[in-house]
């Protein structure tokens, strides 16, 4: 359980990157449903292009789950060549690309 708990905190005791992971979810979820509207006003609906889509939105969260993992070897002091927020500036940089989409 302690193995668990090391992943864990990263993301329970930083309020930067629990914000950041949050605006991402809503961010992905209005893209998607901005997307299903356009598609549909547009009779374009394609389940090819959906399914893409949605490809791309698992890689941004396992990005994500990348930079939790990242962050938690930090913390448990292994060194990995970085120092800092790696999962906040992942959750950011997404985030940012989900609002030029």
């Amino acid at each position: 359980m302690v193995i668990l708990e090391a992943f864990l905190s990263p993301v329970r005791d930083c309020f930067p990157a629990q914000v950041a992971i949050v605006a991402l979810l809503i961010l992905i979820l209005l893209d998607w449903i901005f997307g299903i509207t356009n598609a549909l006003i547009q009779h374009e609906f394609s389940s090819a292009k959906m399914r893409q889509g949605i490809g791309h939105k698992c890689s941004e969260l396992g990005f994500v789950v990348v930079g939790i993992v990242m962050d938690a070897m930090i913390m448990t002091g292994l060194n990995i060549g970085f120092e800092g927020p790696i999962l906040t500036t992942i959750a950011l940089y997404l985030c940012i690309m989900e609002l030029g989409s």
